[in-house]
């Protein structure tokens, strides 16, 4: 087992390092959101997705080609099944991105080593909704951040084949991350459950780097 964790690289991360984060952006899920981040930071790899950057020239739909191109790996929460209350809708973004994934891994033979992770809130929901996912063997969170911390480690155990510490100690180590985090935001002025991406990634990127 690794003494020390691997301290996640600002600058941009190889093919082999890059996970592409498909999960909701609500307040509801923050908690979730920071799970997921702060559990593929602390296995050494780099989080990314579509709101990484704001360029406001470069079309969504490209910019979700470019990332998912430049990542091996992703993971997908496909939780988010409720209407809008605003609209009355749903909202198909993460299908449509896990679909992406999908076929980027499947129809280019330079991304056929992409592997991926899907997750749910409560077991065999998505398929209710989502018929063509069966086959596939989502993971269930139950909306709890520690289930999510401890599922993407396991995954990231076996896909990657790499020697990380167990679930209980990155389960650990995300609770005392937790305690510090409204602290943490309070001092740099950022709203805990509505902090941009790039500075939630900086946030537990320095929190590693300084508590291991």
């Amino acid at each position: 087992m690794r003494g020390n964790v691997a301290k996640p690289s600002a600058e941009p991360a190889a093919y082999d390092e890059s996970v592409f984060l498909n999960c909701p952006f609500t307040p509801d899920y923050a908690g979730l959101m920071r799970a997921y981040v702060f559990a593929v930071m602390y296995c050494g790899l780099r989080p990314r997705c579509a709101r990484e950057n704001d360029n406001g020239g470069e079309i969504r739909f490209d910019k979700l080609l470019r990332i998912i191109r430049t990542c091996r790996w992703s993971i997908h929460d496909l939780s988010f099944t409720q209407l809008d209350a605003a609209s009355g809708l749903a909202r198909f973004n993460m299908p449509f991105e896990l679909g992406l994934f999908l076929a980027a891994q499947r129809y280019d033979r330079r991304q056929r080593d992409k592997e991926c992770v899907i997750f749910e809130k409560t077991a065999h929901e998505t398929k209710r909704c989502l018929s063509d996912i069966s086959g596939q063997d989502p993971r269930v969170h139950d909306m709890s951040a520690d289930l999510v911390v401890r599922e993407v480690r396991d995954w990231l155990r076996t896909a990657r084949g790499e020697i990380l510490p167990g679930p209980d100690a990155v389960s650990e180590r995300f609770s005392l991350f937790e305690n510090d985090y409204p602290v943490i935001c309070k001092a740099l002025g950022l709203s805990p459950d509505a902090a941009a991406f790039v500075d939630l990634c900086e946030v537990v990127r320095g929190w590693i780097a300084e508590n291991g």
